[in-house]
């Protein structure tokens, strides 16, 4: 008797769903609900230092700006469609009330230190979900200006699906490829200030 063919393995998808109040509840941006950790204050210096940057870039290029706006994502081990942010993201053009991880071109998260579950969770997690759900490029941005680190950098390799990371120092910059011309560099150690670690130049 011959034997029944294994079934084909399921291909994740990303499910387009609109985002209201009730699809986020008790995930609100700026405060950790599972780990209540607040966004810190060089956390804060650096979102709102980038942020209105690279806002007014992407408008200029036709793409969506987003920092700490609900979007879809699939969980990398139960594969449940779930809802994450992202500190400073780079989409394409799309409804934002429907966005999932299939849009995006770019994440940046802003790692918060005080806390080393919510540092393990900003370099591990959101490493691996951005990674899984395909995202082309995802940055680590370390804030604090004692912290050695400064940005690491992740960019997708398309035939592994494995992020590769880009080795980067004080005074070293990176091309984006979600908007090509722009870059962000690493300014010298001794210009560091909190919060105030990178520049962006387009």
């Amino acid at each position: 008797m011959a034997k029944a063919a294994p079934e084909e393995e399921k291909e994740k998808q990303l499910e387009p769903r609109e985002h209201t109040p009730e699809s986020y509840e008790g995930t609100a941006p700026y405060f950790d609900e599972e780990l209540k950790v607040p966004q810190g204050r060089d956390h804060r210096r650096t979102v709102y230092s980038l942020g209105p940057v690279l806002e007014m870039i992407a408008e200029e290029a036709g793409l969506t700006f987003l920092s700490d706006h609900p979007i879809w994502y699939l969980h990398p081990e139960t594969e449940e469609q779930k809802t994450y942010y992202g500190d400073l993201v780079l989409a394409r053009p799309v409804d934002v009330t429907w966005i999932t991880a299939s849009d995006l071109l770019m994440v940046i998260e802003v790692v918060t230190t005080s806390k080393r579950r919510k540092e393990v969770k900003d370099t591990v997690f959101q490493r691996a979900v951005n990674e899984y759900n395909s995202v082309p490029e995802f940055g680590l941005i370390f804030p604090d200006r004692d912290d050695g680190r400064s940005l690491s950098w992740f960019t997708l390799d398309e035939g592994s699906g494995r992020y590769t990371e880009v080795t980067l120092s004080p005074g070293s910059a990176v091309e984006l490829q979600a908007l090509p011309g722009l870059e962000i560099r690493i300014k010298p150690r001794s210009d560091w200030r909190p919060g105030k670690k990178l520049e962006l130049y387009y």
